[in-house]
């Protein structure tokens, strides 16, 4: 769970997927654009407590959803592999040497 009013991108919420957790955040910044509303977890407002215990109580009571919520998690953690992310950054860094010519060269 993750009530909070501001915040990064924060590692938890990868580790979480990682281990088949769904995750009940609200929507601002890093959270907002991990967390997929119905998808990976459920989103709430900020400063919303009653929406937060809703949907922590949605998740308990409703296990074949929080099951769904967790194998989706579990897979998007895929995406955010270390390997991958090096991958994808060496290929653009390569893809914009060989089409920026080197002056002197």
């Amino acid at each position: 769970v993750f009530p909070s009013l501001w915040e990064g991108t924060p590692l938890t919420i990868f580790e979480a997927f990682a281990m088949g957790l769904p995750v009940v955040s609200t929507n601002v910044d890093g959270l907002g654009e991990v967390v997929k509303n119905n998808v990976t977890g459920l989103v709430v407002p900020p400063r919303n407590g009653r929406a937060i215990a809703d949907r922590i109580l949605t998740l308990i009571n409703n296990p074949d959803k929080s099951k769904r919520l967790a194998i989706n998690a579990h897979k998007e953690s895929t995406t955010y592999d270390i390997k991958i992310c090096v991958q994808k950054i060496e290929s653009i860094y390569s893809d914009f040497i060989t089409e920026v010519p080197i002056k002197g060269h």
